[in-house]
């Protein structure tokens, strides 16, 4: 039984990513919020204040279930928390981020599929997600966990994620 947690912000290809587990080889799926909607945590102003335990409720899941196993995490764990998992041969964690893309281009990705937000409401999203990529990115680095840069090039950059996971479950 292998559970692989790709953690990252709306955009960076999680869900993607997942689905092709899910199709390729036959991995079940469930996103943080199927989770999430279960715990005492709670969205305000679109962050997520978790709960103490919250990430502990995701790592529970994940052990308690016999098969494999893709968790989409919207940035509800974050990369101080996999220390503690550290050494479980069943977990493989990876963060997906694009703290290198330019705003504006963000911008531009995002609009084509959100008409409804306002423009300033929207930028204010766009720059905390990459205020929280680059928190994520130096996180990574320091405690020495696999970080994915997310260009203009996303699917090729997916589908080489995708085969460096395959290697590792």
């Amino acid at each position: 039984m292998k559970s692989i947690f790709i953690v990252g912000l709306p955009g960076t290809g999680k869900t993607t990513l997942s689905k092709k587990f899910v199709n390729d080889l036959n991995f079940n799926y469930i996103n943080d919020y199927e989770i999430f909607k279960n715990s005492d945590a709670k969205i305000e102003n679109d962050r997520l204040f978790l709960s103490k335990n919250f990430s502990n409720k995701i790592f529970s899941f994940a052990e308690k279930h016999k098969t494999d196993f893709v968790i989409d995490c919207n940035y509800s764990l974050l990369p101080n928390e996999f220390v503690k998992y550290e050494g479980k041969e069943n977990f493989v964690f990876i963060c997906l981020g694009f703290s290198k893309i330019q705003k504006e281009k963000l911008f531009y990705q995002f609009r084509k599929k959100d008409k409804i937000t306002s423009d300033e409401e929207l930028m204010r999203r766009i720059e905390y997600y990459l205020e929280i990529s680059e928190v994520v990115k130096n996180q990574c680095k320091n405690l020495n966990i696999t970080y994915f840069e997310i260009s203009e090039n996303r699917n090729n950059e997916l589908e080489y994620i995708f085969t460096y996971l395959k290697e590792r479950v």
